[in-house]
């Protein structure tokens, strides 16, 4: 580490103060200064608090090492610590957002072939991985049962496809049966949030413009802007590779040894 990154630890005051007692400018009260503490004493109290900060760090190794508290604690998240085993399968490009009236697969009234546009977003979301990358994790997830080496993960991208799906049809309760409410959970109203937590979490800053229409006179809204994406084309690939098609008996829990991790 360089001399620089120190600068800012530097004591406030002299050094030569530090060791002639200069404590006694900060004292309270009437203004007369305080005994002087001598280097010695100084010294003492200084061996005494790192002995002390040394025991209670021995103590807390020794309580991961038996397996009574295998946390680990987070105090601040950077961007690049919030780890994802698909990083490797990210790519960027621009694209092309589709204008107002422009049709997709993904319009329309409900019939069997919109509902297919839909699944083939996120049907092969429930994917495994290897320990090594769950262990990278900052959210703890489980093993799978008979399969210890392998981890369950599901990239939130498909679950928000599919809550939108399911909002989508609760938009044509004459078509579709409506969602059931199991113990007081609403599934559409669960969806709801979730996705505003999802666009409100990835908060993506593309500016949408204005354009001026000569046939109506006047500034109309543009939708068709160009965004920095990620190409999700790959993100499926990364998950279809890694789809689980094995039945997952989710009954079964599998103890490991993997960190569970606080967020401060």
């Amino acid at each position: 580490m360089s001399r620089q990154s120190f600068e800012h630890r530097r004591p406030l005051l002299p050094e030569e103060d530090i060791e002639t007692g200069a404590d006694d400018k900060l004292s309270y009260g009437s203004g007369k200064p305080t005994s002087h503490m001598q280097p010695y004493g100084r010294r003492l109290m200084i061996v005494s608090a790192l002995l002390i900060a040394s025991i209670l760090l021995n103590i807390s190794q020794a309580w991961s090492a038996q397996g009574i508290g295998r946390f680990r604690v987070v105090t601040g998240i950077r961007p690049d610590e919030s780890y994802s085993p698909a990083y490797d399968a990210v790519e960027y490009e621009l694209r092309k957002f589709s204008r107002a009236r422009w049709i997709s697969p993904w319009h329309g009234p409900p019939s069997d072939g919109v509902d297919a546009a839909w699944e083939s977003l996120y049907s092969f979301g429930i994917n495994k991985i290897p320990k090594s990358q769950a262990a990278k994790m900052l959210n703890r997830t489980v093993a799978l049962p008979g399969d210890e080496d392998n981890y369950v993960v599901a990239l939130d991208v498909f679950h928000q496809l599919h809550c939108l799906n399911q909002v989508r049809k609760a938009l044509h309760p004459d078509y579709y049966p409506p969602q059931e409410i199991v113990n007081g959970f609403d599934h559409i109203d669960h969806c709801v949030n979730s996705i505003r937590e999802s666009l409100t979490c990835s908060a993506d800053i593309t500016p949408n413009t204005w354009i001026w229409n000569q046939e109506k006179q006047m500034a109309v809204p543009r939708l068709d802007n160009m965004h920095m994406c990620r190409n999700f084309d790959k993100i499926q690939e990364w998950a279809r590779a890694r789809e689980m098609t094995a039945p997952w008996n989710k009954t079964v829990h599998v103890e490991d040894d993997l960190e569970y991790t606080i967020i401060y």
